[in-house]
């Protein structure tokens, strides 16, 4: 008998130290939970403060772009308006330094034969002139062109006015 209460002491005193072993455990488990309930209740405000920082910015954002798009609409038609502009006054450059360079000639031209006229003792005033000079196809292919560019720009600005939603006419006025 005495080995058999040996025996379950020996075995109480075993279960003792697994039970004390299983609160160690569980102690450490529920501070391990506690830890983590803490930290997934501070990351649930985080990701609340994250969103609503999110929503915030997402308005500022719509906002911002109702604010930019009609200046952006702006600037395009401004800036079609400056191509449009430039390539106009480029093109009467051009033909402005021609007509100039043409003039330079023809006064050169006419100053010799001033000069001629002046070494035959001719009367300048009886040389019969013809003043109404008929367009050369050089000129005529000129005007076609020039023409065909006014059209086209007229055409570009009709184009950008309508897809703006403007009525061209209004576009023409509002410009």
């Amino acid at each position: 008998m005495d080995a058999e209460v040996g025996i379950w002491k020996e075995k109480c005193h075993k279960l003792e130290k697994q039970l004390s072993t299983l609160k160690k455990l569980a102690h450490k488990a529920i501070a391990d939970y506690d830890d983590l309930h803490c930290k997934y209740k501070d990351n649930i405000t985080q990701l609340k403060e994250v969103k609503k920082t999110l929503a915030e910015r997402e308005d500022q954002l719509k906002k911002l772009q109702e604010y930019l798009e009609p200046v952006y609409n702006e600037y395009d038609e401004i800036r079609t308006k400056y191509q449009i502009e430039h390539e106009c006054r480029a093109e009467a450059e051009r033909y402005a330094s021609k007509i100039n360079k043409e003039n330079t000639k023809l006064k050169r031209e006419s100053q010799a034969l001033f000069a001629k006229l002046g070494e035959m003792r001719i009367d300048v005033l009886d040389i019969p002139i013809d003043i109404a000079e008929e367009p050369t196809k050089e000129n005529e292919l000129q005007f076609e062109e020039y023409n065909k560019k006014i059209q086209g720009n007229a055409i570009r600005i009709i184009n950008h006015a309508l897809k703006k939603g403007l009525h061209p006419l209004v576009y023409f006025c509002i410009s």
